[in-house]
């Protein structure tokens, strides 16, 4: 039997008196994708600090390729599990490579500078994550996108089996939302990493993992591929949101598109379904 990458039973976990997470059970394989998706203050940021070890749960438990997570020392955490946070914080004066090799820190021991194979190892993951270009770069010189490629290189020097995404398309335009998730789809290929990832863009959820964990209500809702996840009854229940469900042209994914009861709205999404169907005909 294939022991799952990462797996959480029944983790519970609340800020004081206020319950946040009320039985979350969750099975990742090796080399899958999985979206936490949910509305605003569904507890997704919290439910990936739980299963990184950032946070200790109240009840339950995390195991992380079929070793307990929990009493893991920071160094041996940071071996086994990557996270990139939302929005992270870059210090002033400091190079885009410098960056990148504050990944290398768990592998290297007490007073132990890094040598010529973390230096290739770095190199190596912004070549991957295309950033080499900006090895020189102070890092807060760059753009959003070219900054989260970066602290993206600076994980996967890590060398960890599983890597952890909060919002990594949040706050960047759309090109920049294609490219960084384009090239986590370029990791799981070339390193066969294991990734979770906090999304609040449904659309991009879909397309790009292979399944979807809903949250609402402080556990999950749904769990499965997004075309099982992702129907309207569904999103009604855990965002108050009526929608059609689309369909993506090129790959099919599921594209939930908000409706509205203004008559030409309507009109507008009946006109993009007839058209969806023509060209499927075609």
């Amino acid at each position: 039997m294939m022991v799952s990458r990462l797996s959480a039973t029944d983790i519970k976990f609340s800020y004081g008196s206020s319950p946040v997470l009320r039985g979350i059970s969750l099975n990742v394989d090796a080399g899958e994708m999985v979206g936490i998706v949910g509305s605003n203050g569904a507890g997704k940021t919290t439910l990936l600090k739980i299963l990184s070890g950032g946070l200790s749960p109240d009840f339950g438990a995390v195991t992380i390729n079929g070793g307990p997570l929990v009493g893991l020392k920071p160094r041996e955490r940071a071996r086994a599990v990557a996270v990139v946070p939302q929005s992270p914080a870059a210090p002033e004066g400091i190079s885009a490579l410098e960056i990148v090799l504050m990944g290398r820190n768990p592998h290297l021991g007490v007073l132990q500078w890094e040598g010529r194979r973390d230096v290739e190892i770095a190199l190596r993951m912004m070549e991957i994550v295309d950033c080499v270009q900006f090895v020189d770069r102070h890092v807060t010189s760059l753009s959003g996108g070219e900054r989260q490629r970066v602290f993206i290189a600076k994980a996967l020097a890590q060398e960890a089996p599983v890597l952890m995404l909060d919002e990594p398309t949040a706050h960047l335009d759309i090109g920049y939302q294609s490219s960084i998730l384009d090239i986590t789809a370029d990791i799981r290929r070339e390193l066969g990493v294991t990734v979770i990832a906090a999304m609040h863009d449904l659309a991009l959820a879909a397309r790009y993992c292979d399944r979807l964990a809903l949250m609402a209500g402080g556990t999950f809702l749904a769990v499965g591929r997004p075309d099982e996840v992702l129907k309207p009854d569904i999103i009604f229940t855990a965002f108050g949101a009526e929608v059609s469900i689309l369909r993506h042209p090129v790959d099919g994914t599921p594209i939930p598109v908000p409706l509205s009861h203004r008559p030409q709205v309507a009109q507008l999404i009946q006109a993009g379904e007839e058209i969806r169907r023509t060209h499927a005909n075609e």
